[in-house]
């Protein structure tokens, strides 16, 4: 006998499995993703991995860093992005960028999230804000989070292939977004399905995805790019193995009434997940 799952299981936080009798059990687990769910609070304790992980490496969902620019006419600490993170689950993208001192957002402030997320610098615009290099743009941006003001707020901006600056492109008024900010760490999410992120453009996960972080200060002190000129190419689905797509699972037993039960403990869902089979006379029910 042979069973098949085909959905995204959640993060597995145990799974372990009782066998009696004589028999082979062979599962298969492909397609490992991040399962992290964020809460938007700027609280960065419940993200994967430590702040200084290396980036790329498993379990880490640092994406970029940036030195500190603190010389004089650079950027203020309060304005000076160190590191940038992101993650995902099943339904939502999550952003993080923490800054070297507490952040200022104010008034006058505005963070640009810019991103490619189907890989093809043919489609969508080439905006002059999402690379810090003078006279070069990042070719390809299909979406852009607009983080501004005080609160702060945010909108999901989507970009025209014709557009050249962050004015060329519209607010998605039907995007489901969120953005906290605490000390010195700013969270943002939105949903995957609001980035034509689905089972077309990244199926199966991971993929990856272009972005850069543009801080607008507000102010006469240079802004912040990370990177400084170029982009970087975070992964969605990438990273540690918080979560397993169950494709498989099939036995055969060598005599009859033999019982197997597979038993796991599905953490993301926070709910039990139990099989059972009964051999007689070497056939399964």
């Amino acid at each position: 006998m042979t069973m098949h799952q085909g959905s995204t299981i959640g993060r597995v936080a145990r799974l372990g499995g009782v066998i009696t009798g004589g028999f082979l059990l062979a599962a298969v687990f492909i397609g490992l993703v991040f399962a992290a769910t964020i809460t938007i609070d700027g609280d960065p304790s419940d993200w994967p991995g430590t702040e200084d992980c290396t980036i790329g490496a498993a379990g880490c969902p640092r994406v970029a860093g940036d030195p500190d620019e603190t010389g004089v006419g650079d950027i203020p600490n309060q304005w000076d992005i160190e590191n940038v993170y992101m993650t995902n689950n099943a339904t939502t993208l999550f952003w993080r960028f923490d800054t070297y001192s507490d952040t200022n957002h104010n008034i006058s402030t505005e963070i640009f999230i810019c991103m490619d997320t189907d890989a093809l610098t043919t489609t969508g615009g080439s905006i002059s804000q999402c690379d810090g290099a003078p006279s070069t743009s990042m070719d390809g941006v299909d979406y852009v989070l607009d983080i501004y003001r005080g609160n702060p707020l945010v909108d999901l901006l989507s970009c025209p292939d014709t557009g050249t600056t962050i004015a060329d492109c519209s607010v998605v008024t039907t995007a489901t977004v969120s953005v906290a900010s605490s000390s010195s760490t700013t969270e943002v999410s939105v949903l995957l399905s609001d980035l034509d992120i689905n089972s077309t453009t990244c199926d199966p996960q991971p993929c990856d995805i272009t972005a850069s972080v543009y801080f607008d200060n507000g102010d006469t002190p240079p802004d912040d790019n990370v990177p400084d000129s170029g982009q970087f190419t975070p992964t969605v689905g990438g990273g540690s193995p918080t979560a397993i797509t169950l494709r498989s699972v099939s036995a055969r037993p060598r005599y009859a009434n033999t019982v197997v039960l597979l038993a796991g403990t599905l953490a993301a869902l926070g709910t039990l997940g139990l099989v059972s089979w009964t051999s007689r006379r070497r056939t399964w029910r």
